[in-house]
């Protein structure tokens, strides 16, 4: 997968054990995305792009037997205004953005001006990275942002390295 999308389509489809809807990549959608992975076809950020109106970027989840899966959340369902069982377009186009996810403005401001904070995020596992960025972008007011930035960037420094996860980040330990 170069910089051409992949482009497929898909039903909707409800995995029950974890409650999600979620569009399938076949074994031959997999193929097209091997070789240009160096961590393996799943361990991969891409961005998604549903009926040519919902773009987001996500990864691939291992479905079994080769297949993936992309989550569709209910959100996004209904931005699409799609349900379970229906078909629709996917495209798929790599993400080579340095987190796989979007950054708040208000995050990268407490970043620059707190050496200490961005060293410790900087030091984290993507997975880490991502969840902080996300939880700042739920917020829609710049100054909640803030906030809540602040807040994770200062509990984060207070966890000793190598002990960080999401309930020590959120402050709940």
């Amino acid at each position: 997968m170069g910089n051409e999308a992949i482009q497929f389509k898909s039903k909707i489809h409800h995995k029950k054990d974890l409650n999600l809807h979620y569009v399938c990549l076949t074994l031959e959608t997999m193929a097209l995305l091997k070789g240009k992975f160096e961590r393996g076809k799943y361990n991969q950020r891409i961005w998604i792009e549903v009926n040519s109106q919902v773009k987001w970027q996500g990864g691939i989840v291992a479905l079994g037997d080769g297949e993936g899966y992309i989550t569709v959340s209910a959100a996004r369902m209904k931005k699409l205004n799609v349900h379970f069982g229906e078909k629709v377009s996917v495209s798929l186009l790599p993400d080579d953005s340095e987190y796989g996810m979007e950054m708040a403005e208000e995050f990268e401001e407490v970043l620059n001006s707190d050496r200490e904070a961005k060293e410790r995020f900087q030091a984290l596992k993507k997975g880490i990275q991502r969840y902080m960025l996300y939880y700042t972008l739920q917020v829609k007011a710049s100054e909640k942002r803030l906030d809540r930035a602040i807040f994770l960037l200062n509990n984060l420094k207070d966890i000793p390295p190598g002990q960080e996860d999401f309930r020590r980040i959120l402050g709940k330990e």
